[in-house]
């Protein structure tokens, strides 16, 4: 129940801009539920959630005529980037919450 819990909470949801930018970015993210790194005790639990997502920063480095070029240069890609948030839950009121979604870890997809 935790890792579904997990995969629920932790996977971003990317609006559709008029631009295609960010959608196109946000298409680009996987992740990986790291089972191993699963630790609970009592209403607390931890388990690591490995991200991979497209180098937007060698990306944004780059020169585009306009957005299509941009959003192309985005799917084309293959140099992505990782980053391992380590998603911390408590039991409250006999469920599971996501207790640092705004923390610096996870933040530090975008």
């Amino acid at each position: 129940m935790l890792f579904r819990l997990a995969i629920i909470h932790a996977r971003p949801v990317v609006p559709r801009p008029a631009n295609g930018s960010t959608y196109a970015l946000g298409e680009t993210i996987r992740y990986e539920i790291i089972e191993d790194s699963f630790s609970a005790k009592g209403n607390e639990a931890s388990v690591d959630i490995e991200f991979r997502i497209v180098d937007y920063k060698s990306l944004l480095r780059g020169t585009y005529k306009n957005i299509d070029e941009l959003v192309s240069a985005v799917n084309d890609s293959e140099d992505t980037i990782k980053v391992t948030y380590g998603a911390r839950f408590v039991k409250e009121d006999g469920q599971w919450l996501l207790d640092n979604l705004m923390g610096s870890s996870f933040l530090g997809i975008f």
